[in-house]
């Protein structure tokens, strides 16, 4: 629904509206301002959201794509960090290095567990000792997973 159909049908409810999204609606000069909420109400939804999503065991993201080869390990570990990445940002939190660290991740031209193997992943631009940490239980669960037991570094 525009602004125009909104101060024609719900008058009352154009001043919350301008007031959420920071703008002013006049029916001469349209709509000026932003075109999303104010950031605490959308934590509010989002928090909201990822509760019903955990509630109903819900992703809140797609899965992507994963490749058979090399990448395949990468690419798992790309999405990890770049789901913590999304749900830290719309919490409000720190994202921009995790999302960073999975995106290098994501584009390397090896697999991550030769990088490990060879003690240079915090070569990886973006990987701190905090997501060095994330990224090497990640490889440790994968490994778990496969029946592997052990991971070189």
């Amino acid at each position: 629904m525009s602004l125009k159909r909104l101060s024609e049908d719900y008058p009352h409810l154009v001043e919350r509206y301008e007031e959420m999204y920071q703008g002013k609606y006049t029916p001469e000069e349209g709509y000026n301002g932003a075109y999303t909420p104010v950031k605490s109400y959308l934590k509010v939804i989002h928090k909201k959201v990822f509760a019903l999503c955990e509630k109903y065991q819900l992703n809140f993201r797609l899965k992507r794509y994963i490749p058979n080869d090399f990448r395949k390990l990468n690419y798992w570990i790309a999405q990890k960090l770049l789901d913590e990445s999304y749900l830290s940002q719309m919490l409000g939190k720190p994202w921009t290095n995790t999302f960073w660290a999975g995106q290098n991740i994501n584009n390397l031209k090896e697999s991550i567990q030769d990088i490990v193997t060879r003690g240079e992943l915090r070569k990886i631009r973006n990987v701190n000792p905090s997501i060095e940490e994330s990224v090497l239980n990640l490889l440790r669960y994968s490994l778990q997973q496969r029946g592997n037991c052990e991971l070189r570094r």
